[in-house]
């Protein structure tokens, strides 16, 4: 799946033209956490199970595993969201966590007082007429900056 590509190649799978064309050194394996993915297609299961990337398959599951005493490197995917709290989503997938347990989570990580970096995937704006899920979203971001 596309969306899964980019943490592929920074960990030195898949496709390796793109990080070698900026000379882009590979994050370690063993450094990343993949967290709450749900919605992998059969090849991504199989490059996680071959990987050394930590798949913790439910995100209460971060909480658990702690988190390492070095700087921290945060991608927030909001398709993470439980989709009836989060709608405009263009791929949503059921199960995910509450906006209050991802909230949770974000007020834990901020603590730890080593957040190097946050990146975020985004709703569809076009789905959000409202702006609802904006709203949820960037204030779940907030959390984690704090």
């Amino acid at each position: 799946f596309l969306g899964g590509m980019p943490l592929a190649m920074l960990v030195g799978l898949g496709e390796q033209r793109m990080p070698q064309a900026v000379a882009l050194r590979n994050i370690p394996q063993r450094d990343v956490l993949l967290c709450d993915g749900r919605d992998l297609d059969p090849g991504e299961r199989d490059l996680l199970a071959r990987s050394q990337v930590l798949h913790v398959d439910r995100f209460m599951g971060l909480l658990e595993t702690g988190f390492p005493d070095r700087p921290l490197y945060v991608h927030f995917d909001t398709d993470l969201i439980d989709p009836r709290q989060a709608p405009a989503m263009n791929y949503p997938a059921a199960g995910g966590p509450s906006a209050e347990q991802v909230a949770a989570a974000f007020r834990q990580l901020a603590r730890t007082g080593r957040l190097a970096a946050a990146s975020l995937s985004s709703w569809n704006p076009s789905m959000d007429p409202d702006g609802s899920t904006q709203a949820l979203c960037m204030g779940l971001l907030a959390e984690l900056l704090a």
